[in-house]
């Protein structure tokens, strides 16, 4: 594995998503890389120092009350009598500039919230768009087998296959902490992915933008991609396109009528 390689899966080792033979390649990479090495660290060490940051507001009194110490030494007598009242005014309009600079520069920006959703998007876009080189299973039994481990079924494969389209491949993948099955289906010369796992108490968030066979249907839009998903008693169900909403809203309703 080279430098570009290793930056390239460096979102997936933090997660905690890197894989064999990758995950081994990546860290003997490291180890002999000192430069690769520094990066992925500190990279963490931000990651983990924005989660924190995210969680906890920034307490600004300290550079508030030392701005307005500063105005008041400006104010007084002493000082008065060597500045002018026009220059008094741009000294505090000047400060008044600082305290806000300072205020947005030590406010850390509120990140994007980090739905099902996103998360699914990010995921066929890496593993999918940009086919990032990663194990799937191709073969029958091996799909069979990873279906299992998230109470998922063959039949339920069969029931959410887009017209058209078969399934081609699966691996084990995470979606907000918890596992799913990422399937990929093909036609040929398009391919969608659906993610699937036990329900487990899981809700999908957002409002339902119809209901099918007793079933509420949900659709987002993550930049160029549709996302959409329903859940039965036992398994969500997530589906990612690039097609348009409407024929992604058109394909998931038809696989929740099929249930």
């Amino acid at each position: 594995m080279n430098c570009s390689e290793v930056q390239y899966y460096g979102p997936l080792y933090h997660s905690g998503e890197l894989e064999e033979p990758f995950l081994q390649d990546f860290e003997q990479h490291m180890e002999a890389c000192a430069s690769c090495e520094e990066t992925i660290r500190r990279e963490q060490a931000t990651d983990n120092a924005l989660r924190l940051l995210s969680d906890e507001p920034v307490d600004t009194t300290r550079v508030r009350e030392e701005i307005l110490v500063n105005i008041q030494k400006d104010l007084t007598p002493k000082n008065q009598s060597r500045i002018t009242w026009w220059q008094g005014i741009g000294g505090m309009a000047a400060l008044l500039a600082i305290t806000v600079v300072a205020f947005f520069a030590l406010r850390p920006s509120a990140p994007l919230p980090l739905t099902i959703y996103r998360d699914a998007a990010d995921d066929h876009r890496a593993e999918v768009v940009e086919h990032m080189k990663l194990r799937w299973a191709q073969d029958d039994a091996s799909i069979l087998s990873l279906l299992k481990t998230v109470g998922a079924t063959e039949e339920l494969t069969q029931q959410i296959t887009p017209a058209g389209f078969h399934l081609e491949r699966a691996r084990v993948c995470k979606l907000l902490s918890h596992r799913y099955v990422h399937l990929v289906y093909t036609d040929g010369t398009r391919e969608v992915s659906y993610f699937l796992r036990s329900r487990e108490g899981e809700e999908l968030t957002g409002k339902p933008v119809v209901t099918v066979n007793g079933k509420a249907v949900y659709l987002d839009s993550v930049r160029d991609l549709s996302v959409a998903g329903f859940q039965t008693q036992n398994v969500t169900v997530l589906m990612v396109s690039d097609e348009p909403k409407e024929q992604v809203l058109a394909t998931i309703a038809s696989a929740a009528q099929r249930f």
